[in-house]
């Protein structure tokens, strides 16, 4: 990649680059990244005025955050579990308190799956 030459270029030394003229998009893209590498410097400089001992510090305090997030995350699955387990014991009792007020629901209700048919069924809905 070079610069455009022209015809009626005076000068043909070394230098003789810098009377070209450079396209429009090429001076945006160096602007762009004199400012992108200012940006870096500035960053690496504001970086370098950490101490390690407070970098140090934060990572042991994000390992602490880390295990207390597992800890927790465990503890909303086994309480799920707990949960869902308190549920259907619930639902059994419902059954059987149910069973025991209606003396004319019959034995069979308790073993076949509760499904609309079997509902309307048992109840004579038909």
């Amino acid at each position: 990649m070079g610069g455009i030459r022209s015809d009626n270029a005076k000068s043909t030394g070394p230098k003789a680059w810098r009377n070209e003229t450079v396209p429009e998009p090429v001076c945006k893209l160096v602007d762009d990244l004199k400012k992108f590498l200012k940006e870096q410097k500035e960053l690496k400089e504001e970086i370098s005025r950490f101490s390690p001992a407070s970098i140090d510090k934060v990572k042991e305090e994000v390992e602490f955050l880390i295990k207390n997030v597992r800890y927790l995350s465990h503890s909303v699955v086994t309480d799920s579990a707990a949960v869902s387990n308190l549920k259907n014991s619930v639902i059994t009792e419902l059954k059987n308190c149910e069973v025991s007020d209606n003396p004319n629901v019959s034995f069979y209700y308790l073993f076949v799956p509760k499904t609309y048919l079997t509902f309307a069924v048992l109840h004579k809905l038909f």
